[in-house]
């Protein structure tokens, strides 16, 4: 499913660097250093903590020992609120190419994390499927 509409804020950007996924159980502490990085001014990384009362998902710049490595697509945005069917319009295509995902949603934009080893089949999915790239680090 090619994006909703042609508009800029809707192309990709493939990060150029990978991001880091780990998941804790849901009484495991969120690591220390993490916390300070999210309260520090001086931090411009990628830090994503989503708690729930079973466990604690984990998205950062930098490797943890339990982390795995992923690839970032992320939608340039900004983008309204208001707007619907994005994720299922991003997910469509890296479905059909068994590409797995996990995304993150902030206000202004969209973050689809697949794997760090298919990333190149990710970009090529959306790519046929009509998505254009802004910046495109392979």
């Amino acid at each position: 499913m090619p994006p909703p509409t042609p508009s800029p804020s809707l192309h990709l950007e493939l990060l150029p660097l990978p991001l880091y996924l780990e998941q804790l159980h849901g009484e495991d502490p969120v690591p220390s250093e993490l916390l300070l990085r999210l309260s520090s001014e001086k931090e411009n990384g990628f830090l994503s903590i989503t708690r729930t009362a079973t466990e604690t998902s984990i998205v950062s710049d930098v490797p943890t020992t339990g982390s795995t490595k992923w690839a970032c697509l992320k939608v340039v945005g900004p983008m309204d609120l208001g707007l619907t069917g994005i994720m299922s319009a991003i997910t469509e295509p890296l479905k059909r190419a068994s590409v797995p995902v996990f995304a993150i949603s902030t206000w202004d934009t969209d973050y689809v994390l697949i794997p760090y080893a298919k990333r190149n089949e990710g970009v090529s999915a959306m790519q046929n499927d009509g998505w254009v790239f802004d910046h495109l680090p392979l």
